[in-house]
């Protein structure tokens, strides 16, 4: 049986590489989030689907949320793309 899950990609469109992945390496060290990361023509994407990971104390959506608020302090702009993904 295959499994339809929704995802989020958000695409960081503005802030230089520094800035990015410090806020990246505060969430790791803060709630243990990680996530698959790439970079595309508008920017530094950042995958929550299949690889979102996060400490066992806050639940995926709180993640979500903590990602979002951390882009938002930095004054980093970025837009989000929600889509479906399968676990195969």
């Amino acid at each position: 049986m295959v499994s339809v899950k929704v995802g989020s990609q958000i695409t960081i469109t503005s802030g230089d590489m520094e800035d990015i992945f410090r806020v990246r390496g505060q969430l790791i060290d803060d709630y243990k989030i990680s996530f698959d990361t790439g970079k595309g023509s508008k920017g530094y994407d950042w995958f929550l689907d299949w690889s979102l990971q996060h400490s066992d104390e806050i639940s995926r959506d709180e993640a979500i949320t903590h990602i979002k608020k951390r882009l938002d302090e930095a004054k980093l702009e970025y837009d989000v793309l929600v889509k479906t993904y399968t676990d195969d």
